[in-house]
């Protein structure tokens, strides 16, 4: 045995310890789903008015953007919003109170100052948040008329000693203290006889985002007896409720006839698979497998030098080791550095990659045309689009199931997290180059053209589609993914057995992943 495969073989067993260590540790690690569904919980809440009744619809026939927005806030149920509301922000404390308790049993554990100080900051981090949300809680409670469950909600958030004077003149510059201020003053609102001072909204009140910042800030005006201000108020709330409503109804609309169209789709072509069998649509090529020349060996080590070991330690500690050269700690990035630095790093792995690709099968070059096809004029358009729409109803199909199955538990992808907590728009397109354009590119490649065919060695084509698609969910080393990506893995190497072109897959990647992007920074808007 020469030495590089002696090294070939030390590396495939690091990187499936390392790949099995990371899914387990996704158990422990909150999935973005249940953020994703508080933050379109936010965007409900604002479709409803300071006054809690549903908007009547429109009269005339008026079609600018508030009357088409008030007939469909017409058609949301306020009642069911509030209650949907407090049950999302109850699920999703639960789920962060169990993470709180995780970090906590974790920490006493922990020996190396950096990972206790990661720990630590967590841990600090959970613990407001879980504040935030009881806020948020009381709120609603309070909005419904439930006094005392609201008083309840904020009681544990209140300061041991609280000047309801002081608290407004001097806001407290740490978050946690000010949290508690906050508490401090929404428990002294909706106390059953207030005493205010001042007529002055306190700063703690604006830092309220959304609908519950115009709930407290509007109670502060009626106990003040600020009306003119409280009817500027109503009227700007009531006209962003409508904004919001038809912002929501317009992103909806799209993935709502993306199901039905691939619904529709997939029934027609399994119906017409079953009838015409090797002459239907889906068969065609289905059964012919790909002419291989090279060993098991070049594909090991392309995935396990030019992905994983690329991936996981040679471009992180060439950008880390550059960035802190340059006296930057790249923990510390936000914005455009941020995504940029995201971007630099996933180029710098499809570089790795595709160059491991060409040295792996270097004996075998030039290829043939059944290898690595990318051809503009063939109909990669057409089964591109009609991929992504057949993708929609499986994927979110499997996802309703992946979500009872896991409970918000099992980890996501993190620059989805990233994604989120960014507004600078350079950066979104940052984002949107590395998901959209350079992700498909590469992945695609690398899974789709040279992994898929290489397994059919093997196994039969479709054999080849599924474990290639479950290896494609594998490496994105995050549990709750598994099922999801498998599918969608699936749904792309099909296309890419019946089209034999690249552009098809890659297409149908680029789409499903810019849906994502575009999806999140929709429901950004209603963060906490």
């Amino acid at each position: 045995m020469d030495i590089r495969r002696l090294l070939l073989i030390i590396l495939t067993v690091l990187c499936f310890a390392v790949t099995g260590s990371s899914l387990v540790g996704s158990l422990n690690e909150t999935q973005i789903q249940s953020r994703l569904e508080l933050y379109q919980t936010n965007l409900l809440l604002r479709t409803v008015g300071l006054d809690g009744d549903r908007v009547k619809a429109p009269t005339e026939m008026n079609l600018s953007m508030e009357t088409i927005g008030q007939a469909i806030r017409a058609g949301f149920g306020q009642g069911d919003t509030f209650n949907q509301a407090l049950k999302s922000y109850e699920v999703f404390r639960k789920s962060a109170q169990g993470n709180l308790e995780k970090l906590n049993a974790t920490s006493s554990n922990i020996t190396t100052p950096d990972e206790l100080f990661a720990v630590d900051a967590e841990i600090k981090r959970q613990t407001q948040t879980i504040a935030e949300v009881d806020l948020r809680i009381g709120l609603l409670y309070a909005f419904q008329g439930q006094t005392d469950s609201a008083q309840q909600q904020w009681a544990p958030l209140l300061p041991n000693t609280f000047d309801w004077a002081d608290a407004v003149q001097n806001p407290a510059p740490i978050p946690t203290e000010q949290i508690a201020q906050t508490a401090g003053i929404l428990a002294e609102l909706w106390r059953e006889s207030p005493t205010l001072t001042t007529t002055t909204v306190p700063p703690q009140l604006q830092t309220l985002d959304g609908w519950f910042g115009d709930v407290a800030i509007a109670r502060w005006y009626e106990l003040t007896h600020q009306t003119d201000a409280l009817t500027d108020l109503q009227s700007t709330v009531s006209l962003r409720a409508n904004r919001t409503a038809l912002k929501l109804s317009t992103v909806n609309l799209v993935p709502i006839l993306g199901l039905l169209i691939g619904t529709g789709l997939l029934v027609y072509l399994l119906i017409q698979r079953f009838r015409q069998k090797s002459q239907s649509i889906l068969a065609l090529n289905s059964t012919e497998p790909w002419q291989i020349p090279w060993s098991d060996e070049a594909v090991l080590q392309t995935f396990v030098v030019g992905f994983f070991f690329a991936g996981q330690f040679i471009v992180p500690i060439v950008l880390a080791g550059s960035l802190s050269f340059a006296g930057i700690n790249p923990a510390t990035l936000t914005g455009l550095p941020k995504a940029s630095y995201i971007l630099l790093g996933y180029g710098l792995l499809s570089i790795a990659g595709l160059w491991i690709l060409r040295y792996s099968i270097r004996d075998h070059w030039p290829l043939t045309k059944e290898w690595f096809n990318y051809n503009l004029r063939d109909r990669w358009l057409g089964w591109g689009i009609g991929g992504y729409a057949i993708a929609l109803p499986l994927v979110v199909g499997i996802s309703l199931i992946n979500q009872a199955i896991w409970q918000g538990q099992g980890g996501s992808n993190p620059i989805l997290s990233i994604i989120l907590e960014n507004r600078d728009p350079w950066a979104i397109a940052a984002f949107f180059i590395t998901a959209a354009i350079a992700a498909p590119l590469f992945e695609e490649t690398l899974f789709r053209g040279f992994l898929l065919p290489s397994l059919t060695r093997h196994l039969s084509p479709w054999g080849a589609v599924v474990v290639s698609g479950f290896i494609f969910a594998i490496a994105h080393l995050s549990l709750s993914e598994v099922l999801p990506l498998t599918v969608l893995g699936i749904v792309l190497g099909g296309v890419y057995l019946r089209t034999r072109n690249l552009l098809a897959p890659i297409l149908v990647h680029g789409l499903w992943n810019s849906g994502t992007l575009i999806s999140l920074l929709v429901l950004s808007n209603g963060g906490i």
